[in-house]
């Protein structure tokens, strides 16, 4: 029998929906740790007040800044993703892609 050992790394992937239809859904930021990535998630959403409606009708619920042209999820709870992957999921992934997922994505 052969085996093998492989260096994984627990990531949490935040999946926003996107302003185009409701099943899409786009990889809004990557985190090692899943309280950072609610806290970042918390600090980018507008007070209910300052929310707006922009000139081509896109309602806006966060800041300026990467989270700004996508809508917020239901849920923050883990794994909460149903029914079209939104909020944030964790994955395990091989060490070694690390980097290239840092590079690719909004890292928190």
């Amino acid at each position: 029998m052969e085996t093998r050992q492989i260096d994984e790394a627990r990531i949490y992937v935040l999946v926003l929906n996107t302003f185009g239809s409701a099943e899409e859904g786009t990889i809004a930021a990557v985190s090692d740790d899943y309280q950072k990535l609610v806290n970042f998630y918390d600090s980018q959403l507008l007070p209910m007040n300052d929310r707006f409606r922009d000139e081509l009708g896109f309602f806006h619920s966060f800041k300026e800044g990467p989270l700004h042209n996508l809508n917020p999820c239901h849920s923050l709870e883990l794994n909460d993703n149903a029914p079209f992957g939104h909020g944030i999921h964790d994955e395990w992934v091989n060490v070694c892609n690390l980097d290239r997922i840092r590079s690719q994505y909004y890292w928190i």
